[in-house]
């Protein structure tokens, strides 16, 4: 998927947002094109042996959901994408048998839900932690992904512990 096809796409959902803030169409463009020339690297480098290329697409396609929504301050398409990558990093290693995410990490990741976040520098640290998840598994690095997983665990604590409303179930 091109960038310009993927912010083309996108835009009945993002370009809608009363949170958004007018930027130039071309540098939204040009952000694009940059994001999917990195994640085409990281699928190139990918052996997919706990990975199908469609598990790796979409979670291709849910991080650069977050980042075009991260840049332009789209609040809610941001929060939806965070949801889906968690979840979907969660199902994913459920139905491969994964060893390299714990039972515990596993349930954990699944039963983060960060949907109420407000704050730019939080919102910045889970859109990090998500691509070094994304990264980690690209490239099967089990340790990378098990600290990965943990870190990204810890930035959602530590915002929920911040805004004192706890809503893990």
């Amino acid at each position: 998927m091109k960038g310009s096809d993927f912010l083309k796409n996108d835009r009945k959902v993002l370009g809608t947002s009363s949170h958004c803030k007018k930027v130039q169409h071309h540098d939204a463009i040009k952000e694009l094109v940059a994001c999917q020339k990195a994640f085409d690297t990281l699928c190139f480098n990918a052996v997919m042996v706990h990975m199908s290329y469609d598990d790796q697409i979409e979670l291709q396609k849910l991080v650069m959901q977050m980042s075009h929504a991260h840049h332009h301050q789209c609040l809610d398409a941001f929060e939806r994408g965070i949801e889906m990558f968690y979840t979907a990093l969660y199902d994913i290693s459920r139905m491969k048998h994964l060893k390299v995410i714990s039972e515990e990490t596993r349930k954990h990741t699944h039963q983060c839900r960060v949907s109420m976040m407000t704050c730019f520098e939080h919102r910045q640290t889970f859109l990090e932690d998500a691509l070094d998840i994304y990264h980690s598994l690209c490239n099967k690095d089990a340790q990378r992904l098990e600290n990965s997983i943990e870190k990204a665990l810890m930035s959602i604590m530590h915002y929920h512990l911040s805004t004192k409303t706890m809503h893990i179930t």
